[in-house]
């Protein structure tokens, strides 16, 4: 009958030297285009409010604001400063939030962002908002294209503007514009326009 044989150390030395960790390791790759398409369902919102809010309440006032499906979250990361983040069910709804805000739940003011790439909440601006201004009562020599992107960057930072006239013809008795604002920064009362002959409006 065969006995097993001692094996030495020198010999068990040989059986595993030609390993190394690297050939238990294992490579894990990154799906960032997933990732991307779910932080693109996010958005980090800061609520204005000198009363305190109920969740509750506020879920139920965004869910009709918002016009948002079953299945949307949010979870408050931050009691003290009011600072939401708002998970939802498509970059549709998100775009739609990000397009028609500010918003006013609650008898507050709910400011909100778009979640950035790196995912974190506290990367979102906050700082400033977009804000739709109609202007009346503009005198029909500065109802121009020009004169609506100088009232824009008057108001805070020029975004976007509805054209104001087709084939010369005027599309509107107002200009209609989104601006850029800070919110660190106070709103200028009033703002002067040269038209023609340097005349001010």
């Amino acid at each position: 009958m065969d006995h097993p044989r001692n094996v030495t150390v020198e010999e068990s030395v040989k059986e595993v030297e030609n390993f190394s960790l690297d050939n238990f390791s294992i490579q894990i790759v990154p799906d960032t285009k997933a990732a991307k398409g779910t932080i693109a369902t996010y958005v980090v919102g800061h609520f204005f409010s000198k009363r305190d809010f109920s969740t509750t309440t506020m879920r139920r006032a965004l869910s009709v604001m918002w016009r948002l499906q079953r299945g949307w979250h949010f979870q408050v990361v931050d009691r003290k400063t009011k600072t939401f983040v708002f998970c939802l069910n498509s970059k549709g709804e998100v775009g739609f939030i990000l397009a028609n805000g500010p918003w006013s739940p609650c008898d507050g003011f709910m400011m909100v962002a778009a979640m950035l790439e790196d995912g974190l909440w506290t990367s979102a601006n906050l700082d400033s908002l977009d804000v739709l201004v109609k202007a009346h009562g503009i005198p029909l020599e500065l109802m121009t294209d020009d004169a609506t992107i100088l009232l824009a960057n008057a108001v805070g930072k020029f975004v976007s503007a509805d054209k104001v006239r087709k084939k010369e013809i005027l599309m509107n008795s107002f200009l209609q514009f989104r601006s850029r604002i800070s919110i660190r920064l106070p709103l200028i009362p009033r703002v002067s326009l040269e038209g023609d002959g340097q005349k001010k409006h």
